[in-house]
Parts: structure tokens; sequence; C-alpha cells
């Protein structure tokens, strides 16, 4: 597939506003901790994305989620974790018929993630810091693949 659509619709859109739509986090202390074991632990995160196009073909609308759910280690008891964030974007010299599928799917994982990735990060900081957990480290995302835990929606 020609990136060359890819790249006209970069340059037809314009962000506007990104923002958390979605944050929440539970530690799960009726449990304790793990009492066997080490500390060091494989943290897996879900990623999805998503797209929508208004009516008119104005607007976009990207989405990134993630997800952590983390074991209980020695030290630490079980952690879930799960923010969203989106970025909205205005549209010019597109019609509703010229966006398909693969190209904004295209759009949100070489693109758009890359807006919303230093937000995911600050937003499980933040978290994490109020449940007093270690944060998180996301995986790698490189650009040119996309991460292999994105899913879409």
């Amino acid at each position: 597939m020609s990136t060359e659509p890819l790249h006209a619709l970069v340059a037809a859109v314009q962000l506007v506003d990104i923002r958390t739509a979605s944050i929440e986090g539970t530690v799960d202390l009726r449990a304790g901790v793990k009492e066997t074991g080490t500390d060091e632990v494989s943290t897996p995160v879900e990623i999805k994305s998503a797209v929508a196009v208004s009516d008119d073909a104005n607007r976009l609308l990207a989405s990134l989620s993630a997800t952590i759910d983390r074991l209980a280690t020695p030290s630490s008891p079980a952690v879930h974790m799960h923010v969203e964030i989106a970025a909205l974007y205005e549209l010019t010299g597109w019609r509703s018929e010229e966006l398909d599928e693969n190209l904004l799917s295209g759009f949100t994982y070489k693109a758009a993630a890359y807006q919303m990735l230093p937000f995911l990060r600050e937003a499980f900081f933040g978290l994490a810091a109020r449940l007093r957990v270690q944060a998180p480290i996301l995986p790698l995302m490189p650009q040119d693949l996309g991460p292999a835990e994105f899913t879409e929606d």
C-alpha cells in the first residue's frame, strides 16, 4: 500500500485538542502481597486505538487507551490501571468516502498515537503516584510499524 494517501491526510489535519478521556486505578489491598517470588514481574500492557470521523468529514477523533494489570509481588499488591487519551483534529479537503478504514488506522498508528503517547505516559505516572505504586513502563512503539500490542476497537 502506498503511503501517499497517509501523508496527504496528515498534511490535511490540524490538532485542536488532546485530553484525558478516562483514568481509573485500583490497588487490591485485600489480597495482600505475594509471599514468595521476586519483584521482577512482567507487566503486560494492552493498548487499543479507535478513530471516528464526523458526519461532515470536518473532524477526526482519535483515541488511545491502555490497560495495565500488574500481579502482586513480595513488595507490592496487585494493581489495575486504565487510561484513555483522545485527540481531536480539524480536517480539510477530504470527503467521508475517501477516509477508508485502512487509511484511518494508519493515521491513528503512525501519527495520532505519537501525539497522545506523552499524555498517556504522564497519566500513568500521575495515577501510579496517587495509588502509591511503581509507575509502569510503556512498551517501545516503533513509528514505522506501530506497537505489536495495538488492537482496534
